[in-house]
């Protein structure tokens, strides 16, 4: 179920309690948690820092691999092989990259920076994927929309 959080205190109260259960005793030296970016934009690239930074200061063991999904063919191969090794989750920014996750790979998702993930990626899923995904929707309201344009 995708969450709606306008509030910055309630939001990173979020961030600090899925570190906390991604960082829990049932991680394992040698487990990997994948963050994957749709691609690379100064937004995106907030996000990322926000999460390596609150990831590093947990007491996890587990391994953090970074891929862009717009990045090289390497990246995107190394892509593949990490899926199919299922790693622990996966941690999404951005639309493309939820998108990418939830279809090529059975491991647990965690998206962010995902504009009306109702909509975008949530409408559609069969029950087995909805248990599996979760996020904070990015929903900004229409009037403040058209005000920025």
């Amino acid at each position: 179920m995708a969450l709606l959080i306008r509030d910055k205190t309630q939001r990173a109260l979020l961030i600090a309690g899925v570190i906390g259960l991604l960082s829990a005793a049932f991680v394992q030296a040698g487990d990997t948690i994948l963050l994957l970016k749709s691609r690379d934009l100064a937004q995106y690239n907030a996000a990322e820092k926000g999460f390596l930074e609150a990831w590093k200061a947990s007491p996890s063991t587990a391994e953090v691999r970074e891929i862009n999904l717009s990045g090289s063919p390497d990246d995107l191969n190394a892509l593949r092989a990490l899926t199919s090794e299922r790693p622990l989750a996966i941690v999404t920014v951005g639309t493309e990259a939820t998108y990418w996750a939830i279809t090529n790979s059975t491991a647990p998702v965690l998206f962010c920076m995902v504009a009306n993930a109702q909509q975008s990626v949530m409408a559609g899923l069969v029950s087995r994927d909805r248990t599996r995904v979760h996020g904070v929707s990015l929903d900004i309201p229409a009037r403040t929309q058209l005000r920025r344009m």
